[in-house]
């Protein structure tokens, strides 16, 4: 496979060949660029040679030789007076807008006057090592490996939100290859991939000095062992799980410094395992609330049962919500627990009261 890579690779009609049948398969740019790059390399061509020839062809001009000399000449930036630069730098986003730094010291103290600062960022990691990313609700896709360093590196630059997620990542890939560790300062990040390795990698460009929240969707694997070790876990404050299994106190306990956590546990739960719930989660000092949604793998959780183990005085007759205080030993603090029933599952949530 690598010598048919290699033969194309050193035929620019070939190359144009593999564009022009991606357009006829009607793929979008970005996704027909991955395949290209699965196939080919992605040495072979820069997106943006890939991206003038995928919409040459696509409008049915088919000339594989065609001289790209031979289009005007635009207008430079360096030409123009800094008070039209500015007019133009106010209709660019702020990536096309940190182009301009590199023209001269004018343009650049102009580009500098916009502050870099982004609500949200999205980062998509993909295939063979596939970076595209986007902000804020600009519906732009931005591609290229250390552009959002760079970018990350401007004065001034900051992130709120970010959305981090993992798609059909080849095992053989490494987050190192096109993402630094510690680059990002988001307050709160989002994960969604694969698997806990690839949440672990992804997540280890966030830098843990400022970050409140981590939100992690459902992975394949069990264990989250790792993932607990990570100094990103250790200093957030807040964090939500969708997909843990089973439950013993231990795994409970590794939530013990939040101020706030919401998880989903699954497994064979037994009546003595929602008095432990209380019993640990009573001990968590910095805790001001949390939510547990629990699902029986076996049999459908009673909410009477799961209300008599945890001490709660349980009326006759049906039920869906029932509210209990439990006053912390030694404390003048109590846990209030709301019990919701709803079907397959029982949604507990827990607030401190002072």
């Amino acid at each position: 496979m690598e010598a048919i890579s290699e033969f194309l690779k050193n035929n620019d009609h070939y190359l144009k060949s593999c564009i022009l049948y991606e357009v006829a398969l009607k793929k979008t740019i970005p996704d027909s660029y991955q395949t290209f790059c699965d196939a080919v390399g992605k040495d072979a061509m820069e997106y943006w040679d890939f991206e003038f020839w995928y919409k040459r062809f696509f409008e049915g001009e088919l000339d594989f030789d065609y001289d790209r000399s031979k289009d005007p000449v635009q207008k430079k930036l360096m030409d123009m007076p800094v008070n039209l630069v500015r007019k133009i730098a106010e209709k660019m986003d702020t990536v096309e807008r940190s182009a301009l730094r590199s023209v001269n010291k004018a343009i650049k103290n102009v580009a500098d006057s916009f502050l870099p600062i982004y609500e949200s960022i999205s980062i998509t990691w993909r295939g063979s090592n596939f970076l595209m990313w986007k902000y804020n609700d600009n519906p732009t896709i931005h591609y290229g490996d250390g552009k959002l360093e760079k970018l990350s590196n401007l004065p001034g630059f900051e992130v709120n939100n970010l959305l981090l997620r993992g798609e059909g990542i080849h095992p053989e890939c490494k987050r190192s290859d096109v993402l630094p560790v510690s680059f990002l300062n988001p307050k709160t990040v989002d994960i969604s991939t694969r698997t806990i390795d690839e949440a672990i990698q992804l997540l280890s460009i966030v830098n843990p000095g400022n970050l409140e929240s981590i939100r992690l969707w459902p992975v394949k694997e069990d264990s989250f062992s790792e993932f607990f070790k990570t100094e990103q876990f250790k200093k957030a404050k807040n964090v939500e799980i969708m997909s843990l299994k089973g439950f013993h106190k231990m795994i409970l306990s590794n939530f013990s410094h939040l101020k706030s956590f919401k998880i989903k546990l699954s497994g064979d739960f037994l009546e003595e395992d929602f008095w432990r719930i209380r019993e640990t989660i009573s001990t968590f000092e910095n805790l001001e609330k949390c939510e547990l949604r629990i699902v029986n793998s076996e049999n459908q959780l009673q909410i009477r049962t799961v209300a008599e183990a945890i001490g709660a005085v349980v009326p006759d007759g049906p039920l869906k919500i029932i509210t209990h205080r439990y006053q912390i030993p030694e404390s003048n603090k109590c846990l209030e627990f709301k019990i919701e029933s709803g079907g397959p599952h029982i949604l507990m949530k827990i607030v401190r009261i002072c």
